[in-house]
């Protein structure tokens, strides 16, 4: 790749940019949602070791909540911010099993 080329140039800088920012949005994104997992988790944790809040399941059930629904947030932006450029993970494996099921859809419809 000729690389001296003003049009390669600003394309490279373009793309190198991009990349840049997707990392750095997924870097705060992955700082802000694990921190707030771990401090649910360190809270539940605190709260089942005193003898006055040990019973309260409820409180547990709201904490175990937020953090899946935080997870699932965090999985999807992060996804997101890869799938923008380009390098997002693709489980070959996943997608096999979605085409499966919607050929069997389509089956059962056809029925």
């Amino acid at each position: 790749m000729n690389t001296n080329h003003p049009d390669t140039r600003t394309t490279t800088e373009a793309s190198v940019k991009a990349l840049k920012e997707a990392i750095e949005n997924m870097d705060g994104l992955s700082r802000e949602g694990f921190g707030q997992i771990a401090s649910i988790a360190r809270l539940a944790l605190y709260a089942m070791e005193s003898p006055t809040t040990a019973h309260e399941i409820e409180t547990y059930a709201v904490a175990l909540e937020t953090i899946w629904g935080t997870a699932l947030r965090l999985e999807n932006c992060i996804n997101a911010e890869a799938e923008a450029v380009g390098c997002n993970c693709v489980d070959e494996a996943e997608q096999r099993r979605r085409h499966a099921r919607k050929q069997r859809q389509n089956e059962e419809v056809r029925a």
